[in-house]
């Protein structure tokens, strides 16, 4: 992506993305991710875009990712890269 081009992300695409990434043993993370995308089935497309829907998926994701800000490697590096648009 260059500087003169913002891709917009819908949260469900990465959403579906990051749960590919979780292994399997954390069964709350993935249930949490799930009830989180079957509650968008109805929102507007300009919503899955915007703060609406990611300020409360980046809550999820805080609160099943171990030191949230820190994170070198293993499958919680490869969410955080989804999240931030590197891969």
């Amino acid at each position: 992506m260059d500087n003169n081009h913002y891709e917009y992300r819908s949260v469900i695409t990465i959403a579906k993305k990051i749960i590919t990434k979780i292994p399997i043993e954390n069964e709350e993370f993935i249930m949490e991710i799930n009830t989180f995308l079957k509650g968008l089935w109805n929102k507007a497309p300009e919503l899955l875009v915007n703060s609406v829907c990611w300020i409360p998926f980046t809550y999820i994701l805080q609160k099943h990712l171990e030191n949230f800000e820190n994170i070198e490697d293993g499958w919680q590096k490869e969410v955080l890269d989804i999240y931030m648009g590197n891969v």
